[in-house]
């Protein structure tokens, strides 16, 4: 599915699917293409984000979730608010998102289409 300059590529058939197969709080890598991202649901709303720490660079699903809608970082322990992408103390830069979206044909990852090669 392409809109919006979007590659969408569908990673649940529905809501009960992500929640099945996704635990809450539980960081998830996932690759498409080139592309690494960290998916974590909390309770019904998944966000996907690239999987690396905008301080580190090492992968942030390799780190845990706190209760309170927050990425931890395993290697030094930087923690990323997962509603706004921005590091608590401000040290460093945010998270890069991911959209998704929802629709009756399941629920989808939208990646940025490559820029048009064609001259």
């Amino acid at each position: 599915m392409e809109l919006e300059g979007h590659k969408w590529v569908r990673v649940f058939r529905d809501l009960e699917e992500a929640r099945e197969k996704l635990g809450d709080l539980k960081p998830r890598a996932l690759r498409y293409r080139d592309q690494r991202v960290c998916l974590v649901r909390n309770g019904d709303k998944l966000r996907a984000f690239f999987d690396e720490c905008p301080h580190s660079r090492v992968p942030l699903s390799r780190g845990y979730c706190t209760n309170k809608g927050e990425i931890v970082c395993y290697l030094h322990s930087y923690i990323y608010d997962l509603g706004t992408g921005s590091e608590l103390e401000n040290r460093t830069g945010e998270l890069v998102f991911f959209p998704i979206k929802e629709s009756e044909e399941g629920i989808f990852i939208g990646f940025p289409n490559p820029p048009d090669q064609s001259t």
